[in-house]
């Protein structure tokens, strides 16, 4: 009985490893499971890849009033496979129109699992933001906030 007992107890402690976050986030679950973070990683340049677009699911922004308004943005999506990373963030602001794509890379010729990876990821939107209403786009996502 101590034999299982103790078995049991450091499949727990494995299962329950922390996933790394970004500094200063706290944790959370979704569906009572961790959401892994997801940060940018540099490519190996010995490999090949194909670049797509992350696939993203839903966001929340917050505004951050001190000392200026900037937005920060919350994304939640899934990577294809095993293998597919994070590889780039570019924005584009034209007015009230804010345009964010999360790029992916996956190594060409590689064997990958073929689970879906949920993700989070922190996008900060360095422009300070005046008084108005906002249309945010991630990946084909749309969301609208406003900054008072």
């Amino acid at each position: 009985m101590r034999l299982s007992w103790g078995l049991a107890m450091m499949f727990w402690v494995a299962c329950a490893a922390p996933h790394p976050r970004p500094k200063g986030a706290s944790p959370s679950t979704e569906g009572g499971f961790p959401q892994p973070w997801l940060q940018l990683t540099p490519p190996d340049s010995a490999l090949q890849y194909t670049f797509s677009r992350a696939k993203v699911e839903s966001l929340q922004v917050r505004i951050a009033y001190q000392p200026v308004a900037r937005a920060e943005v919350l994304v939640w999506g899934y990577l294809p496979d095993g293998c597919t990373e994070l590889h780039e963030v570019r924005q584009v602001r034209q007015g009230a129109r804010i345009e964010v794509e999360l790029l992916t890379r996956r190594p060409v010729g590689v064997l990958c699992t073929q689970a879906i990876r949920p993700f989070r990821y922190y996008v900060f939107l360095p422009d300070a933001l005046s008084p108005g209403r906002y249309e945010l786009v991630v990946n084909g996502y749309i969301a609208r906030f406003e900054v008072r």
